[in-house]
């Protein structure tokens, strides 16, 4: 699937696009943030304001504010119910402390769970029987 942004639809993008994907259905699902300068190995994680943006055929079809969050995405993908998994691809471990690098979101940006996946992720992706 191609998308292109004309002038109109550009201004939709309020922010930096950070990464974006193909999700299993066919849908681009991208990050957006507002924030000029990512640190993808700053510690502790500044906490920021994400956007996730599924589109189909060149429309939204979902707009996810994710408020203050504790890391930095640099993956996203959605499940068959149309949940959201973002992934910082970097992971902390020190000591006894491991760094939960991802999150599963319902689509009103409410936090389902948290998890680890490991550290230098390159990519990310949900089959069709919801495995990661």
């Amino acid at each position: 699937m191609a998308i292109q942004f004309d002038q109109e639809r550009a201004h939709g993008i309020e922010g930096f696009l950070i990464d974006g994907q193909i999700t299993s259905d066919g849908s681009l699902a991208l990050i957006e943030t507002n924030a000029q300068e990512i640190d993808y190995f700053e510690r502790p994680v500044s906490k920021r304001d994400w956007k996730i943006r599924v589109l189909q055929a060149d429309q939204d079809v979902l707009c996810v504010e994710l408020k203050s969050l504790p890391l930095i995405p640099s993956h996203v993908d959605l499940f068959s119910d149309g949940t959201i998994l973002i992934v910082q691809g970097r992971c902390v471990k020190d000591g006894a402390y491991i760094e939960k690098n991802a999150r599963h979101y319902s689509i009103d940006g409410t936090l389902l769970n948290q998890f680890t996946l490991g550290d230098g992720i390159a990519k990310v992706q949900i089959d069709e029987s919801d495995t990661i």
